[in-house]
């Protein structure tokens, strides 16, 4: 695919209103619980974080789990440039992880995921997906 189709389709899913799901919500729900539970300001939800936390989401689903430098991964190339961020993490979750409060557990029991979790965050986006019988867990924070 060229970059100017890719540019087009980019420019395309900006236009179409994104609405989170009820589960998107509900593992934002879970990480600011836990950030309450640890003393921590709640985050704001971000609609732009959810739509690039999807499309994580529906990558990883076809090409695995892989993190990317913080700030430099193509979730981050593909926030538009008015969204004001300096510093950037993520949290991912597949692989036979049964429900997003289960999936919150594991992350809970790592250190590395519980930093970034608990992390100077201002906002996040969730989004929790269904793809070929196999859900996947993505939390993007920013601040």
């Amino acid at each position: 695919m060229g970059a100017g189709v890719t540019a087009l389709l980019l420019a395309l899913t900006l236009l179409v209103p994104f609405r989170p799901t009820w589960a998107d919500r509900h593992l934002l729900w879970l990480v600011n619980h836990a950030r309450t539970q640890a003393g921590l300001e709640v985050l704001e939800g971000s609609l732009v974080l959810d739509r690039e936390a999807d499309r994580r989401a529906a990558y990883i689903a076809r090409h695995g789990i892989r993190h990317e430098i913080v700030g430099v991964g193509f979730a981050w190339d593909e926030v538009p440039a008015s969204y004001p961020w300096r510093m950037a993490g993520e949290v991912l979750g597949a692989l036979n992880q049964p429900s997003a409060p289960w999936v919150l557990g594991m992350w809970m029991r790592s250190r590395t995921h519980q930093a970034v979790l608990l992390g100077s965050w201002r906002q996040a986006g969730a989004a929790q997906r269904t793809i070929g019988g196999e859900t996947y867990f993505v939390v993007l924070f920013a601040r």
